[in-house]
């Protein structure tokens, strides 16, 4: 592609210095390449190969160009994602909520294959991850959404960043349970692994539970003959009130009646 705006002077106005437009080029690349791992990608600049994304079959193909794209930083504390709920699916890989840096600059999102900047889906994933983040942290994450092609309108914005779902409150919740869950089960599991590990020290630091203060005392019948269980602490004797309704239970159950202490 040589010359793109020779003949139109009226845009040459419009753009900015070579190596930012060719930044704004090279991140529509990335884009691509993260849309379609079945196609061979190459992107050169003034004669020189800048990028260079072979096909990817195999997963660890796929976690190689995600590499090349994202970061290794992101692919170590990546989390993989799939989620389905009748037309809707969801999947592709976030970041780890405990992760030390969070980068805004890692947020790709595709609907239906086509790289999406929507609103909705933002928030939806911002939302899941709300209380895991702190201060002006991003969440980090290339997920691929798969809705039915006529529930969805992609003539809604000039640079067809944005679409407009018919169900718009189904699919954020469906987005949002769906990055909720795996944050949740990998947080779950790093918490148990920690308590594993630090078991025999919280054991030992627990106090004993000191006795209860005051008395009770309870009654229940443990079978059709009304026996009668009354329990009574170990310490100093039964209330008087618990003595006489001891007594007046006693007058009232069968002969056969045995009382029965639990402590």
């Amino acid at each position: 592609m040589l010359d793109l705006f020779y003949n139109t002077p009226a845009r040459r106005k419009f753009l900015r210095t070579e190596k930012t437009e060719f930044g704004h080029i090279d991140e529509v690349v990335r884009r691509i390449a993260l849309s379609r791992f079945d196609v061979s990608i190459n992107l050169t600049h003034n004669g020189k190969r800048v990028r260079q994304y072979r096909a990817a079959k195999e997963t660890h193909q796929h976690h190689r160009r995600l590499s090349a794209i994202c970061g290794n930083h992101f692919v170590d504390q990546a989390m993989q994602l799939t989620w389905e709920h009748g037309d809707l699916a969801i999947k592709g890989w976030v970041e780890h909520p405990l992760a030390p840096v969070q980068s805004s600059e890692i947020q790709y999102c595709y609907v239906n294959g086509r790289m999406m900047r929507d609103r909705l889906i933002n928030h939806a994933i911002r939302q899941a991850y709300e209380g895991y983040l702190q201060g002006e942290q991003q969440p980090s994450y290339v997920l691929y959404l798969t809705v039915d092609p006529h529930q969805v309108d992609v003539n809604v914005h000039p640079a067809k960043h944005e679409v407009r779902f018919h169900e718009s409150r189904l699919v954020h919740d469906f987005i949002y349970q769906a990055v909720l869950s795996v944050l949740r089960q990998v947080t779950e599991d790093t918490l148990s692994l920690d308590e594993e590990d630090n078991g025999a020290l919280t054991a030992t630091t627990f106090p004993e539970n000191r006795q209860v203060a005051g008395e009770k005392c309870f009654f229940a019948a443990l079978s059709s003959t009304s026996n009668l269980i009354y329990a009574k602490k170990e310490h100093g004797s039964l209330p008087r009130k618990c003595r006489k309704r001891v007594n007046r239970y006693a007058k009232e159950s069968p002969k056969n009646a045995r009382y029965t202490s639990v402590w």
